[in-house]
Order: structure tokens, then C-alpha cells, then sequence
């Protein structure tokens, strides 16, 4: 995988206004390097469907808040945790585990969550992928945005899989992408995902 710049500096807690929703099934291979790219916020859930590897074990070490709960599909999954989890902060970032959020995209989510005078609910973020070390630059349709930056009563989802939100209110765009390895467990496991989310598509 490249080198993904962190934030590593020290943060003063009172310009902390964001919390972090990672969602995780046997996520053992991701997860170390998603948290560590997510060490500026002191509020971070794992939001687990009820993995059977070392994801539980590797989450705790960083400190997180760890909560389970049996997956259904995705838009109920997500619409439940904005309803049932008491994050510490007004804002929430989500994030895959086989995902990593750069130093510059962090400084910007802090600076926006931040900010009295923002008058924003969400904010989209572009997605950028990577296969290995590689930045798959032509074949996923980059930019494609995603909502990843929002005030959780201002958010709810629809769809079984690729879920749709519905935002009440202001949305913005962030500048920095996220980075994405949707290859990190290997071919035949993103052709079963793939299956999976057809299947879901289908119904």
C-alpha cells in the first residue's frame, strides 16, 4: 500500500467537534491502518456486524468505542446508528475499515467542524482508489463524491445496498479525497462482495 500521510500532531481537545462511524465485519486486514489515520478525533465507534476474526481485539487497542449489532442491510444498518449511538460530538465522519483519511483531509475536516459560522449539515467527499500502491485513475469514475462529513440528525439513508441519503439541509464539498483499497482482501473477496451487492441490488 503507499505511504498515506497521517496527522500527528498534537490536537487540543477543545477544537475537536467530530466524531468517527466506522462499520466493520472481519475487517482483521483493514482496520489497524484505518485508525491510525483516524488518531485526531477522540470519539471514534467501530460499529461492528458481529465479526469472527481479530477485528474486535486490534479495534481495542486503539481505544475505541466498540458497539455490535447483527446486519440487516446497509440503509438500516446506518439509520440505526444515527438513532441509537450517542456520539460525543456535533459532527460524524464514516468511514469504511479499507478505508484512510490523509493528513490533508483531516486537517480540513477539523477546520470545518470547527468553524461557529458554518452553515452546512454535510459534506460530500471524493473517493479516490487504489489498487496496491497504485491509484486506479480511469476505470472507477473518478470524481465520484460521497457524503462522509454530516450532523447525524440531518442524515438518513434509503436502499438496501449503496444506500442513498437524504440530507435536511446545506451541503458542501471537502477539497482532500479519502483513499480507498477495495482490493485489500484480495480479488476472489471483491468479486463475493460484488455478488453480494448484486444480489442486494436485485431485491
Amino acid at each position: 500500500m503507499p505511504n498515506i500521510s497521517r496527522f500527528d500532531r498534537p490536537i487540543d481537545p477543545e477544537k475537536i467537534n467530530v466524531s468517527v462511524l466506522i462499520l466493520t465485519r472481519n475487517e482483521e486486514v483493514n482496520i489497524g491502518a484505518c485508525l491510525e489515520h483516524l488518531r485526531w478525533s477522540d470519539d471514534v465507534v467501530v460499529f461492528d456486524s458481529l465479526s469472527t476474526d481479530g477485528t474486535e481485539e486490534i479495534a481495542k487497542k486503539y481505544g475505541v468505542r466498540w458497539i455490535q449489532r447483527k446486519f440487516t442491510n446497509w440503509s438500516e444498518h446506518q439509520n440505526w446508528a444515527m438513532e441509537n449511538i450517542p456520539f460525543k460530538h456535533e459532527w460524524v465522519y464514516y468511514t469504511d475499515a479499507d478505508e484512510q483519511v490523509p493528513r490533508e483531509l483531516a486537517e480540513e475536516i477539523l477546520s470545518k467542524t470547527s468553524s461557529a459560522s458554518n452553515d452546512k449539515v454535510a459534506y460530500q467527499v471524493r473517493r479516490r482508489d487504489y489498487y496496491g500502491e497504485s491509484w486506479i485513475r480511469r476505470s472507477t469514475n473518478y470524481p465520484l463524491w460521497f457524503v462522509r462529513l454530516f450532523r447525524p440528525q440531518a442524515i438518513r439513508w434509503s436502499r438496501k445496498v449503496n444506500p442513498v441519503p437524504t440530507i435536511s439541509g446545506p451541503v458542501g464539498n471537502l477539497e482532500n479525497d479519502f483513499i480507498h483499497f477495495p482490493l485489500s482482501k484480495g480479488i476472489g473477496e471483491w468479486v463475493e462482495r460484488h455478488n453480494s451487492y448484486s444480489n442486494f441490488e436485485a431485491m
